[in-house]
């Protein structure tokens, strides 16, 4: 099966050592069709990149050409890049809720919001993380005041839960920025030798990228 996929420069993959995700601008990322196959690139006499796609994952390998040569340090190491693309929706239900975070209206089903904390929650119970069910659990009150109207600082949330929000249930966002409404997100979910995260393209009718948020979940 051919998937579409959007090259990209690894440095998005490094900006920033906070885990928590950013709204960043970038220019539209170039559409290209996969199949499994292998190629390479060299960029001048410092690197060399191989790429081998499979399906909805791309491995990238970073040769520094040069090793250690030129600075004592071998700059070389591997990228594996899983691809994923989910459509927002037009919801249905009748009570949701309604949030507004860099400039984006991010709109939910409130039932299926509740809903999914109760499972994470769970599930960071059965591993025994209680920090984590304990930060769910004070979110989710949070989310709860929020909805009665209480004023509520919602930038941990939107550091911390949001974009797993948006990849886990159905939503429906509006750019007010581009004034324009986000159809779809792709979402790279990338690991190296040294890190791991989860990259966000928000993507209009055109395929334009609206906004990209970067998720660090480790840095060693």
């Amino acid at each position: 099966m051919k998937k579409t996929l959007y090259i990209i420069t690894f440095i998005s993959l490094l900006i920033g050592c906070s885990s928590e995700p950013k709204r960043e601008v970038q220019e539209k990322l170039t559409p290209f069709v996969i199949t499994n196959k292998i190629s390479s690139k060299t960029y001048g006499d410092t690197l060399k990149i191989e790429y081998e796609y499979r399906g909805d994952t791309v491995i990238q390998k970073r040769i520094d050409l040069k090793g250690t040569t030129d600075n004592n340090f071998d700059s070389s190491f591997t990228a594996i890049s899983i691809w994923s693309t989910k459509k927002t929706s037009q919801l249905l239900c009748k009570k949701k809720l309604k949030l507004t975070l860099d400039s984006i209206d991010y709109e939910f089903c409130y039932q299926d919001v509740l809903k999914q904390f109760d499972k994470d929650i769970a599930k960071a119970r059965a591993k025994e993380e209680s920090w984590n069910a304990e930060g769910l659990l004070e979110m989710k009150t949070d989310i709860m005041n929020y909805q009665k109207g209480e004023v509520i600082d919602l930038d941990f949330f939107g550091n911390s839960y949001l974009m797993d929000l948006v990849r886990d249930i159905n939503s429906n966002l509006y750019d007010n920025k581009t004034e324009s409404r986000i159809e779809k997100i792709s979402v790279e979910k990338y690991e190296t030798n040294f890190s791991e995260g989860k990259n966000y393209y928000f993507l209009n009718k055109k395929n334009d990228t609206i906004a990209v948020y970067h998720r660090m979940e480790w840095m060693s």
